[in-house]
């Protein structure tokens, strides 16, 4: 618990000095707890072995337990078991803490072992298979767009245009539009800079939204480009206010399958039809490997490169 406090004080440091979101903070803090429902607050890390850290995933894989009825009074269903992508994301940020106490010399370094290691690729790929695809259909991608409200239409939008994630476009500040038709959005999770063409639908629809905008509630928040009509941020915290609406949204519509970040996956997929890899993974914010000499060596993307992968996944998606 002693450590746990010291790495959460860090932390926060990093939030003032904008190098860390709130939000990841809140994914590290929500393991770090889980990590101490199951070994105990007065436990010492020094002690572990790796059968330790084997027998602690093990334990990550049960399910939670909803102790607070959500809205309307609903429990919800109970998993048997957590999925191994939600288990890797505990997994990663335990060892982000334990190998930060280690590198304050506040522990000796953690023997982690073999089996506290995320879901290998090999399996992830047959996880991937079996799910199948992941893209969205382009009528049933109109479709929820007709039954969007104002509030939520040019979130939507933006996540088609340029593939921008929900966190991303839960950031973006007032001065991010100014009615121009691009939009330079650094992405949060990699830094990487990128500069993106909005269609005309996105631009009208953020147009008509501003005219609705309420002040959100609390300062920190003022700044924002998109607040829910309630006045709150779309993202606080783990709250995923974008994810959750959009799959809301899409059930209603009765079309069964679909995330909010599937279209980002459905923006890479119709982009990549253009061949222009390297603009695709520009706007998609992807950074390239140590390796990739050609990204090394590129030194910019030209406005028309950008505007015609935005325009050709406008052109599938309105035909």
């Amino acid at each position: 618990m002693e450590l746990a406090n010291l790495y959460a004080d860090g932390c926060k440091k990093r939030v003032y000095a904008n190098e860390l979101s709130p939000e990841t903070l809140a994914e590290y803090t929500k393991s770090i707890k889980r990590l101490i429902e199951i070994r105990g607050k007065n436990e010492k890390p020094d002690d572990w072995t790796p059968l330790d850290y084997a027998a602690i995933k093990e334990c990550l894989f049960a399910p939670i337990k909803r102790t607070i009825a959500i809205r309307g009074g609903i429990k919800g269903s109970q998993v048997e078991r957590r999925s191994s992508i939600t288990v890797d994301g505990d997994i990663r940020c335990i060892k982000a803490f334990l190998n930060w106490c280690a590198d304050c010399e506040l522990m000796e370094p953690p023997r982690f072992g073999k089996e506290f290691a995320q879901t290998s690729r090999k399996t992830l790929r047959k996880m991937k298979a079996e799910v199948g695809r992941r893209d969205i259909q382009a009528d049933d991608l109109r479709t929820i767009l007709g039954q969007a409200s104002p509030h939520f239409l040019p979130i939507i939008l933006l996540g088609i245009n340029a593939g921008i994630g929900a966190k991303d476009i839960a950031h973006m500040r007032l001065e991010h539009q100014r009615g121009s038709e691009w939009l330079s959005l650094p992405r949060l999770k990699t830094g990487a800079d990128r500069r993106l063409w909005l269609w005309p639908e996105t631009r009208s629809a953020i147009d008509a939204y501003l005219e609705r905008r309420m002040t959100p509630y609390g300062k920190e928040f003022a700044e924002r480009l998109f607040v829910t009509k309630y006045r709150q941020p779309w993202m606080r915290g783990t709250h995923d206010g974008i994810g959750k609406l959009f799959v809301t949204l899409r059930s209603e519509c009765g079309i069964e399958r679909g995330t909010f970040y599937d279209l980002r996956r459905t923006f890479q997929t119709i982009a990549d039809e253009t061949r222009d890899f390297p603009t695709v993974k520009y706007i998609m914010g992807h950074v390239a490997s140590a390796d990739d000499m050609s990204a090394q060596y590129r030194q910019h993307i030209t406005d028309d490169a950008i505007k015609a992968v935005c325009a050709y996944v406008r052109t599938w998606l309105f035909r």
